[in-house]
């Protein structure tokens, strides 16, 4: 039995990269808050992430598909639908992004992990209508486990954390609020991206479909920048520090990684998975936490925590199949 469908190291190689950059994100941008706010732009370190996506999906194309500058300028000027597909996950990963700024300032990363896990039912019922692959019981039932651990966590506020009442003037409602609505924009966002990776509208190569994706990205986060100047500033971060600072270079350099490593993610495996991927970092953060920032790990943590190995065992039983095959560009002829 296969450990959730994960039949190949490169399969592995792809799960494991992906926890690793997620919680690498988590850590590294509560570690760039001062006294939980951000000194820097967040916004703009966003934006500059999208530019090094761009650029690196270009060079990847030329260089390790080997293919010409005269070769990518025709593969992308090729699909223009799909091209403006793209700007619907664009628009919603880019909200998604700077909502995780704002929401790992309101929140602690354990409880920022397991709060994006509420959308794991929710990710069976938009796989099943785009992909139009109905879900075994088996697999349900591994969904609902996992939704369960999550709750578990998510209802055991101390009263500690009941003390807290608002931050930044918003009250603690409202902090929810933003973590599920980037909760269900990251989700829908993720399922269409997979979507259009394998070939549903046209069989475009990967990298190409990546710039796409960072063209729109680029466009949304310029705009997103210009709104946080206006409006945010005062409330989750001040510019009285570069971007340019090894703290916010790491978290950038982490962006670009992450974004890369996604898409191969959803290519090569699907976003069930992805779902999975997500909540065994819940294995690992309330540890990390505890030693880095001194975040408990309370009872209910554990038991969130063996809800996602039972789940994981029950999925392994009956995984989604996946579609590992990368595909391969059209060379220039002419």
């Amino acid at each position: 039995m296969a450990v959730l469908g994960l039949t190949s190291y490169e399969n592995w190689i792809i799960f494991l990269l992906y926890i690793i950059v997620s919680i690498n994100h988590a850590i590294l941008t509560t570690a760039s808050q001062d006294g939980k706010k951000y000194k820097f732009d967040a916004t703009s370190a966003v934006l500059l992430a999208e530019i090094l996506k761009l650029a690196t999906a270009c060079a990847l194309f030329i260089f390790w598909d080997k293919n010409s500058f005269r070769n990518l300028l025709y593969e992308v000027s090729s699909h223009k639908k799909v091209m403006a597909l793209y700007s619907i996950p664009a628009f919603l990963y880019s909200l998604s992004n700077n909502l995780s700024f704002i929401n790992l300032s309101l929140h602690d990363p354990t409880t920022f992990i397991i709060m994006m896990q509420l959308r794991i039912v929710l990710t069976g019922v938009i796989y099943q209508i785009l992909f139009q692959k109905k879900l075994s019981w088996l697999q349900w039932i591994s969904l609902i486990v996992l939704t369960c651990g999550c709750i578990i966590k998510h209802l055991d506020f101390s009263a500690e954390e009941d003390t807290i009442t608002s931050i930044y003037n918003f009250p603690f409602t409202i902090g929810l609020v933003f973590l599920l609505l980037q909760s269900c924009m990251a989700l829908f966002a993720g399922i269409y991206t997979e979507y259009l990776l394998k070939g549903k509208k046209e069989d475009v190569n990967i990298w190409i479909q990546n710039i796409y994706m960072y063209v729109h990205s680029i466009f949304w986060n310029f705009v997103f920048a210009v709104v946080a100047a206006n409006f945010l500033d005062d409330h989750f971060w001040k510019t009285e520090e570069s971007i340019f600072q090894p703290k916010v270079l790491a978290i950038v350099f982490n962006y670009l990684c992450f974004g890369i490593v996604t898409s191969i993610f959803l290519k090569m495996l699907n976003s069930i998975v992805k779902s999975f991927a997500i909540a065994i970092e819940m294995v690992l953060m309330p540890v990390l936490g505890h030693f880095l920032f001194g975040v408990p790990v309370s009872v209910s943590t554990v038991l969130s925590i063996v809800l996602v190995i039972i789940a994981v065992q029950i999925y392994s039983r009956n995984p989604v199949s996946n579609q590992p095959s990368l595909p391969r560009t059209r060379k220039d002829s002419n």
